[in-house]
């Protein structure tokens, strides 16, 4: 794990001192342009390590939840194999889809935890595969109710004692230490694999031939599809290999899309302060900044009592002397009607709905994206205004 967290922190503070003020005059555009790539993409990966411990402390605690809602199959296997498309075609291999018997149009499961576990064992089925394919497997046991999905590859396959290591499923373990530092990996892909496949009612199994390949075996529990239409194998699927996705392109926002907007930022981090109102003042936006919940407060009671009151803020919900609940809750008790969007660092099961509950119209969790912080305050304002003129 320390080698893991390490490495990409280390290219990510390496390139930004690389742009420092003094080197930047240095370097062309192209280097320039490739250092922030390299950060953008070490900060990935590293966000995806933190995100894997966070799944397993909430596992461990025993606080891991699901929901069952409709789900596709077809839909979550599409979106999987269109995600990893473009790392598979950089290493030269087609990630293939199959389906072995007729299916349920829709079960009922949690479409985000599915699609976690996919996105893991087919990433890691890319991951370990120099040449050849990868194939997706769909099949469903309609006497057990359990759909089962299979990743097959033809990559470096385990031995028999790497098998049985691997298949105990725990944290921080691969294979073995060469697979480590060749490929890399925390260990804990699989176990969160497997401990979400068991909550979703089924269970994971592996089997592989060292020198030929890995087959993980995922099954779900699907619920009640008594009535549900059945796919069969040549419809479930466009077209061979796989199901391409046609997603139409984000409409692109006006530059000034939040022009003469007034916005309250309460923020108690520095860094952020800056990010954020660079990002908002780019788009047109008039920030100004906070930092604690009582001057928010005192900032937003105030402008609501003048002609020029703020048309939306931007609450952090952890900051000193009153927090963003508290904060929140105290400008929707004196009748202040102004959308309130929470920014945190929260992002467990739960963390929205106690946002909400606070008063908070919308949520988004650090890190910040910058379209959709942008986009989310123009359409907030809006829909307030549109409200406000009926």
């Amino acid at each position: 794990m320390s080698h893991e967290i390490r490495t990409p922190m280390t290219a990510i503070l390496g390139f930004a001192d690389l742009l420092d003020t003094e080197i930047n005059a240095e370097i062309d555009d192209a280097q320039r342009s490739d250092a922030v790539r390299t950060i953008r993409s070490n900060a990935d990966h590293l966000l995806t390590i933190i995100n894997d411990v966070l799944d397993m402390s909430k596992i461990e605690a025993g606080r891991m939840t699901v929901e069952r809602v409709r789900t596709s199959p077809v839909g979550i296997v599409s979106e999987v194999r269109s995600l990893l498309r473009a790392r598979a075609v950089s290493q030269g291999i087609d990630v293939n889809v199959r389906c072995d018997t007729p299916i349920p149009e829709f079960i009922h499961s949690d479409p985000t935890r599915l699609r976690q576990i996919l996105l893991n064992l087919v990433g890691n089925a890319i991951k370990f595969t120099k040449a050849g394919t990868v194939t997706i497997a769909l099949a469903f046991d309609e006497e057990a109710r359990l759909f089962r999905f299979a990743v097959e590859d033809t990559g470096i396959g385990m031995t028999q004692k790497q098998l049985a290591h691997i298949t105990r499923f725990e944290a921080f373990k691969q294979a073995d230490g060469s697979t480590t530092r060749e490929y890399g990996g925390t260990g804990l892909g699989l176990r969160i694999s497997n401990s979400l496949a068991e909550i979703l009612g089924g269970s994971l199994d592996v089997e592989s031939e060292f020198g030929q390949g890995s087959t993980f075996r995922i099954s779900v529990d699907t619920g009640a599809v008594s009535g549900v239409a059945r796919l069969v194998p040549g419809e479930a699927f466009a077209e061979s290999p796989g199901i391409p996705i046609h997603r139409a392109s984000a409409p692109k926002l006006p530059k000034h899309v939040l022009a003469g907007l007034r916005i309250l930022l309460a923020e108690d981090g520095i860094d952020n302060q800056r990010l954020i109102a660079f990002h908002l003042e780019r788009a047109g936006g008039i920030v100004s900044i906070v930092s604690n919940g009582r001057l928010a407060l005192d900032e937003v009671r105030s402008a609501a009592a003048s002609a020029t009151p703020f048309d939306a803020v931007l609450m952090d919900m952890q900051m000193p002397e009153m927090d963003g609940y508290q904060a929140t809750d105290a400008i929707r008790t004196l009748g202040i009607d102004v959308p309130i969007i929470a920014i945190t660092a929260h992002a467990m099961n739960g963390d929205r709905g106690k946002c909400i509950e606070a008063g908070c119209s919308d949520y988004m969790t650090k890190p910040i994206d910058k379209d959709t912080l942008v986009s989310s305050v123009e359409s907030w304002v809006h829909t307030h205004r549109r409200r406000n003129a009926a």
